[in-house]
C-alpha cells in the first residue's frame, strides 16, 4: 500500500496537497510541531477522513534536520554542486540532512521511520 509523508500540512500550500492526497489510496503522515497541533487536528476533522492523517509531532529546525530528495532535477552538474554545497554548509552548522531517492520511496514505511528515528534521536 502507498503511503506519503507530507511537512507543512498545516500551512497553504501542504493543506491542499494533503487533500489531493486524500483523493488517492494509502495513509498520509504529516509533521507537524507541537504548536500547530491543533490547527491540525481541526483540519483533520475538515477532510473528514481522520483515520488516514497520520500526525508525526516534531520540528525539523528544533533537531537540525534536513530532508532531501535525489530526483532526476539532480543530475545536472550545476544542480548537484549545487546540492553538495548547501549540504556541506548545513553539515558545517550540525545539521543531519537525510537523502533519499527514488528507490527509497517504494519503501514508504523505511522512510517513515528513518525521519521519525532522526526526530526523536533514535538511531535505526
Amino acid at each position: 500500500m502507498t503511503a506519503y509523508f507530507v511537512t507543512g500540512a498545516t500551512g497553504f500550500i501542504g493543506r491542499h496537497l494533503v487533500e489531493r492526497l486524500l483523493e488517492r489510496e494509502g495513509d498520509i503522515h504529516v509533521l507537524v510541531r507541537e504548536g500547530s497541533r491543533e490547527k491540525l487536528d481541526a483540519l483533520i476533522e475538515g477532510w473528514g477522513q481522520p483515520d488516514r492523517i497520520k500526525p508525526v509531532v516534531g520540528d525539523l529546525g528544533e533537531h537540525k534536520l534536513g530532508v532531501e530528495y535525489e530526483g532526476d532535477h539532480h543530475r545536472g552538474r550545476g544542480a548537484f554542486q549545487a546540492d553538495l554545497r548547501r549540504i556541506n554548509a548545513l553539515r558545517a552548522c550540525g545539521w543531519t540532512v537525510l537523502r533519499f531517492a527514488a528507490r527509497d520511496l517504494r519503501e514508504p514505511a523505511r522512510l517513515i521511520a528513518t525521519v521519525k528515528a532522526a526526530l526523536t534521536g533514535v538511531s535505526g
